[in-house]
């Protein structure tokens, strides 16, 4: 790679203006690999089993009917090992609700980051303390629906007098409930909802669940059989009792339904670059966020070698936006960019490396994606004039997210150029 092989983007230029900074080489140089795609990444990315006992159900061949009679056993005790904890903060304030303009009263209430509103229809005569309790028995990752529905002008979970019949409605910006509806109800609903919120940022959410339905070669319960989107509410309430129930039963429940299992969590937690960057340890006191992927660095870090890396990883994925997707939602990467005065090991990521790596790298490509500033911003003493490190390093972290068959097809490019001469 004897030249970069992007256009300098303005951060570049500007740094290079107004960067005056020199850096002294204290480094061996690093072997770059010419055909960075071929280099090896780790396989492992898949979760070990969770703890908590034995997997249910050791064979699979057994007929198990369908999910929610596989579980039913635990299903009287839902909610009963749940931690969630609801504070009312405000109200009651008398407001005409939204479904049939009715009188009713509502709350502000809160759990952890989660704000929501509760209002409960005056001719129902239920207890705000009724509807709190059913709600504390969700997992607390269910009352992001809780939020969802509580924009301007929404009623939040509500509770009327009557629904024309059914139990409850779930949907985007509404959880409606007749006073009788327990927290299983609840949690169907909250199926319907994030599965709508889920579709305003890809509209082939109820395909995508109709091929795990397809692949994981099971029904849920005969209602969930009836459509696809009651299917999904339907997975949506078993998986909430298995994940209050304990690690044990949400493994047997991967076990049997892993498609809807793993598209399921997916909806329930989706990927957040502000939610991923409150993990981050300490160290790293700025960042900016590139089409979702975040770029961090410490307070010695000049922003435009951050703003130099996004700029780098877009245009390296600009026609794969699903690669880019998958790293970030996936993987949680996120890209870690030294100063030229820090040292590889000084990132936290890496501060149980050998002092080998402290002198011996200048970026890696494993989970952060690091790289240096002086090599991104071309500064006076880079040890790597002409190469662009990141490129290579963005480029394993690409690798880890292509899959086997494309493992086969790069390996099989790679002997054909060899052979050739071309390469």
């Amino acid at each position: 790679m004897n030249d970069r092989p992007v256009q300098r983007s303005p951060f570049t230029i500007s740094a290079r203006q107004s960067f005056l900074q020199s850096f002294s080489s204290f480094l061996v140089t690093e072997t770059i690999l010419t055909f960075a795609l071929l280099a090896f990444v780790p396989a492992a990315f898949g979760q070990a089993p969770p703890p908590g006992g034995d997997i249910l159900t050791k064979d699979l061949s057994l007929d198990l009917g369908q999910l929610k009679s596989h579980f039913k056993p635990i299903f009287e005790e839902f909610g009963e090992h749940s931690k969630t904890k609801i504070e009312v903060v405000a109200g009651p304030e008398a407001v005409e609700m939204r479904n049939g303009r009715v009188a009713g009263k509502q709350w502000i209430a809160t759990s952890g980051d989660y704000r929501f509103k509760l209002t409960i229809e005056d001719a129902t005569g239920a207890k705000l303390e009724q509807l709190v309790r059913r709600l504390e028995k969700l997992p607390s990752s269910y009352l992001s629906a809780c939020v969802a529905v509580s924009d301007k002008g929404e009623d939040g979970v509500a509770i009327y007098a009557d629904l024309g019949g059914a139990r409850a409605h779930g949907g985007k910006g509404y959880i409606n409930l007749v006073p009788h509806a327990d927290a299983l109800v609840i949690a169907h609903e909250a199926g319907h909802t994030l599965e709508q919120v889920a579709r305003e940022l890809d509209s082939e959410v109820l395909d995508h669940w109709e091929e795990a339905i397809k692949e994981d070669e099971i029904s849920v319960s005969d209602y969930g059989d009836t459509v696809r989107h009651e299917d999904l509410a339907e997975f949506a309430m078993v998986y909430a009792v298995c994940l209050d129930a304990g690690p044990k039963y949400l493994a047997e429940l991967k076990k049997l339904s892993p498609k809807r299992f793993e598209f399921w969590a997916r909806i329930l937690n989706p990927y957040s670059a502000e939610a991923l960057r409150k993990t981050l340890d300490p160290f790293y006191k700025q960042h900016i966020v590139a089409d979702g992927l975040v770029v961090a660095g410490s307070e010695k870090v000049s922003l435009y070698a951050l703003g130099e890396a996004g700029y780098l990883a877009k245009k390296m994925l600009a026609n794969r936006p699903d690669l880019l997707r998958d790293l970030c939602e996936k993987r949680k990467m996120f890209v870690a960019v030294m100063a030229y005065c820090e040292l590889q090991t000084d990132l936290p990521d890496c501060r149980n490396m050998s002092l080998w790596w402290a002198y011996r790298a200048r970026g890696l490509g494993s989970r952060p994606v690091s790289c240096a500033e002086e090599n991104l911003l071309d500064l006076k003493g880079d040890p790597y004039k002409g190469e662009n490190i990141f490129i290579h390093e963005f480029a394993h972290g690409i690798h880890g997210v292509l899959g086997e068959e494309f493992n086969v097809r790069l390996r099989e490019l790679y002997d054909e150029a060899k052979q050739s001469g071309r390469f």
